[in-house]
């Protein structure tokens, strides 16, 4: 299934099942979109996973660190500081804990796009938050 296409770097695939799924209103959880949306992360497609994470409210599918780690690290490919740092603050306010992973690759995003001042206070917060 979908994992499977994540794993094969087959993200067009892994797109195509999850709309086939969406709309035969399968079963599909988080995990589904997760899948996905790490499959689309060497692709240099953070657009899309950005809308991926955004759709999945609305289609009743809760968002976890996972969802928002995988679409940072789509950001931070494309050195998109801006997304990374929105989604990660999005997801702080959402009340998930971010993970180092999610943590180094804001951090490396802002590094890309010359933030030193940003990524300073990115490593304050992290001190000050429960990083998982």
């Amino acid at each position: 299934g979908v994992s499977a296409c994540e794993k094969s770097s087959g993200w067009r695939l892994s797109l195509t099942l999850l709309r086939h799924v969406v709309q035969a209103e399968l079963a599909h959880s988080g995990i589904t979109y997760n899948s996905v949306i790490s499959s689309l992360e060497e692709s240099s497609n953070w657009p899309l996973s950005v809308s991926l994470l955004s759709d999945m409210p609305t289609r009743k599918t809760q968002r976890d660190e996972f969802t928002y780690s995988g679409t940072i690290r789509s950001c931070d490919k494309c050195s998109n500081w801006v997304s990374a740092l929105f989604l990660w603050s999005s997801g702080v306010l959402e009340g998930l804990i971010p993970d180092t992973i999610a943590f180094n690759s804001v951090l490396s995003a802002c590094g890309k796009g010359w933030q030193g001042l940003i990524a300073l206070n990115l490593l304050d917060c992290m001190a000050q938050t429960r990083v998982r």
